[in-house]
């Protein structure tokens, strides 16, 4: 495939649109993708109808590089697409994260505010301007069997829409899929886990920083309360008032952080469904602890919910956080500046509901998937763990500690929002190993526990 090819994954309101207007398809076959394309978005997680975009998209395309009919595909076209996608992969154009473009849109109008005003005085502006965000080449590099799987996932769903037979189900695709998975078969690799220890070093650290900040802005409040009486203390204590200010946003900062990550760890959520979280959803028991509604998962698209349990720990933290936010989301609203999102559904969450809020220049607004996960790097970090952690490593961890602590398997599965214990046994194997027969039938003979 070409170097210039750019793989879009954008999605749009009807997923199949840029694929049903293939001139070359008879329209009685753009009709049908239309119509499957609008049930699939209506009944489907956004992030799997774009996988599935993605992947005929890109058959498509090499299907038309390479002179091949690609709907309906026959089981040579797919197999040769498998001998040449699945062992060299395809390059692709990694368009700017929006969050980048936004920071570069605001850095231009302030760079341009400058100009003018430099202009306007006759002098020259210092001010640098700000580097527009570019798309990055990502080359081709083999993909890995479940990778693959996907993309024949996408082939097989672009027929059964269309109302042809699947491809991928004939012996020649069979047999080539068989065969990538058997000289590229790799084992997945797990994400970090974060044990007990590393979460006990982040919430101390937390801890001590929430503390110090506090006492900071004890004090200066008492030294501004004390410049504002004396008519020549004007200025230091406008300087003061500054200093509490970054204190007091530092604060919130951390206090949010804590209650973060405390909800992360006894949850166990998916870190999609930990932004999703909504103050109303929040429970109290008579000892302290807690529970909270997860409304929707990824292994609950129905939207019945589940219950998670929280700890009096977690519902200090979340005490000690809830006024915060509500402060900062007030402030927000008068500035017009508190904004809603998408939650996968047709729902909007919108900053005033919102468990946990991104607090940045533009107002406030529910926290992101990726805010929450730089969070908890950040901290580990300041905490002196220097490992790279991603969303998934709270859950791993929290596996592994309670298979450690003897939980039977089927407690940790409902913890955890599994509905099946496959994933348990994957994050817990090597803890699970020394329990299987054969280990408990040699320390019962040795006299081990």
């Amino acid at each position: 495939m070409s170097d210039d090819i750019l793989l879009p994954t954008a999605i749009s309101d009807d997923p199949i649109a840029a694929i049903q207007d293939d001139p070359d398809l008879p329209a009685e076959v753009r009709e049908q993708l239309a119509a499957y394309g609008k049930r699939y978005a209506r009944a489907k997680a956004p992030r799997t109808v774009r996988a599935m975009l993605d992947g005929i998209r890109l058959f498509a395309l090499w299907c038309s590089e390479r002179g091949h009919v690609w709907l309906p595909a026959t089981p040579e076209t797919v197999e040769a697409y498998i001998e040449e996608v699945g062992y060299r992969g395809y390059g692709r154009w990694r368009r700017p994260d929006p969050r980048s473009v936004a920071r570069y849109t605001r850095l231009k109008e302030r760079y341009e505010v400058l100009q003018r005003k430099a202009a306007q005085e006759n002098r020259t502006c210092r001010a640098k301007p700000p580097k527009r965000p570019e798309s990055v080449w990502l080359p081709p590099k083999p993909l890995k069997p479940a990778s693959l799987q996907q993309h024949l996932w996408a082939i097989a769903t672009a027929h059964r829409a269309a109302g042809f037979e699947d491809p991928t189900k004939h012996d020649h695709s069979k047999l080539a899929r068989e065969a990538h998975t058997r000289e590229r078969g790799a084992r997945q690799k797990q994400a970090r886990a974060l044990n007990e220890p590393d979460f006990e070093k982040i919430v101390t650290s937390l801890d001590a920083r929430i503390a110090e900040h506090q006492g900071i802005i004890d004090d200066l409040q008492e030294s501004h309360g004390r410049l504002s009486s004396l008519t020549t203390g004007a200025a230091r204590a406008a300087e003061v008032a500054a200093k509490i200010a970054a204190e007091r946003t530092a604060l919130t900062y951390a206090l949010r952080d804590r209650a973060l990550i405390h909800v992360w760890h006894d949850s166990m959520r998916r870190v999609s469904e930990l932004v999703a979280l909504r103050w109303e959803d929040l429970g109290r028991d008579a000892d302290g602890s807690g529970t909270l509604l997860v409304r929707k998962s990824k292994t609950d698209q129905a939207k019945a919910g589940k219950i998670a349990w929280l700890s009096p720990d977690t519902m200090a933290a979340l005490d000690a956080w809830r006024p915060e936010c509500h402060r900062v989301v007030a402030t927000a609203a008068e500035r017009g500046a508190a904004k809603g999102v998408r939650t996968g559904t047709a729902d909007e969450l919108e900053a005033a509901d919102a468990l946990f809020v991104s607090i940045h220049r533009g107002g406030v607004s529910p926290l992101s998937t990726v805010a929450a996960v730089a969070i908890l790097n950040t901290r580990a970090a300041e905490a002196g763990i220097l490992h790279r952690f991603s969303g998934h490593s709270i859950r791993v961890g929290v596996t592994q500690d309670l298979l450690g602590d003897g939980e039977d398997i089927a407690g940790v599965a409902q913890a955890g929002g599994w509905d099946t214990p496959r994933m348990v046994l994957r994050y817990g194997e090597r803890l699970l190993a020394g329990r299987n027969a054969v280990a408990r039938r040699w320390k019962k003979k040795h006299g081990g526990e």
